[in-house]
């Protein structure tokens, strides 16, 4: 057994008894936790932040995760922006000299967004301001060529918020 005595010049010798391995009281080892926590949580006001963490823990959480997913949604948006712009570009190289435009444009698109999805990345091309879907689009510009016209390329991916 080990003592501590206080120093000299106080009134009254206290002395403390420690267990094995160093920590006071004869018992403190051979509590359950949950009893332990309860002792914890009664002494005074030291619960109180405990308490505070885990009632705005979660809507800090929220908060956070909210935040991340509009950057991504917002990354998306911009790489989407960029890859058409690309497709855009592919197009008027490519003018009169393209066999199948709309798939060259699409695989222009899909080459300049690497982390989309190109399976979800649904291309349509307005030609003279009529909105045409790919086969459509391709036949008559294959028809009548597409020199001098006006084409518009535009192009959707979906976002869904996190579950």
């Amino acid at each position: 057994m080990k003592k501590e005595i206080d120093l000299p010049g106080h009134s009254g010798s206290h002395e403390r008894r420690l267990n094995h391995d160093g920590a006071l009281g004869a018992h403190a080892g051979s509590l359950p936790l949950a009893r332990r926590v309860r002792a914890f949580l009664r002494r005074g006001e030291e619960g109180q932040a405990l308490v505070e963490i885990a009632l705005t823990l979660p809507a800090l959480l929220a908060i956070i995760t909210a935040i991340f997913a509009f950057a991504i949604a917002f990354s998306n948006q911009l790489t989407l922006t960029n890859a058409v712009g690309a497709a855009g570009q592919y197009l008027q190289t490519i003018r009169g000299n393209a066999t199948d435009p709309c798939t060259q444009a699409l695989t222009a698109l899909t080459q300049a967004a690497p982390n989309l999805n190109p399976a979800k990345i649904a291309m349509t091309l307005s030609l003279n301001g009529a909105a045409q879907n790919c086969q459509t689009a391709a036949a008559t510009m294959n028809a009548k060529g597409f020199q001098g016209d006006t084409i518009t390329v535009t192009a959707t991916y979906p976002t869904s918020s996190p579950s």
